[in-house]
């Protein structure tokens, strides 16, 4: 999930489902999956993250790639074995 800033049409932005594009991470309740899951938030959670939305899937869920800065947060999961 992803929290938009605000705008002066939404000062409270609806948080975003974001899937990550190019990347098929376990579920949490698969094997691995907790792992997964604590490598990704102590990557973002709580930073200024930038989205590229490329499409939304069949479920309505946005899907993308997720930038901290000029690195690729997806990249920095597979690399760290995620």
């Amino acid at each position: 999930w992803v929290r938009p800033d605000p705008t002066p049409q939404r000062a409270r932005p609806r948080p975003v489902k974001l899937r990550l594009v190019g990347l098929d991470a376990p579920e949490r309740c698969q094997a691995h999956g907790p792992e997964a899951g604590a490598a990704l938030s102590a990557l973002v959670l709580g930073q200024r993250v930038t989205v590229r939305r490329r499409a939304t899937d069949q479920h309505g869920r946005a899907l993308g790639t997720l930038w901290r800065g000029d690195e690729d947060v997806g990249a920095l999961l597979v690399q760290g074995g995620h």
